[in-house]
């Protein structure tokens, strides 16, 4: 089994997890209109995230 934790889509989400000894985390992408971020603030970490995926071993998962 794979235990993961909902959070922010940004790398320090996916060091937090490694820290807590988890698998994943699932980004919370809800539109603005839905307490969410807008597309083009989450795009701009894209690499971030990969080289944070790679680094931590922590998939992103739904």
């Amino acid at each position: 089994m794979k235990l993961g934790i909902i959070g922010a889509p940004e790398a320090k989400t996916l060091v937090h997890a490694k820290e807590l000894g988890l698998d994943f985390v699932e980004f919370d992408l809800n539109p603005p209109e839905f307490f969410g971020r807008p597309l083009d603030e989450i795009v701009k970490n894209q690499d971030e995230i990969k080289k944070a995926i790679e680094e931590t071993g922590v998939e992103v998962g739904a």
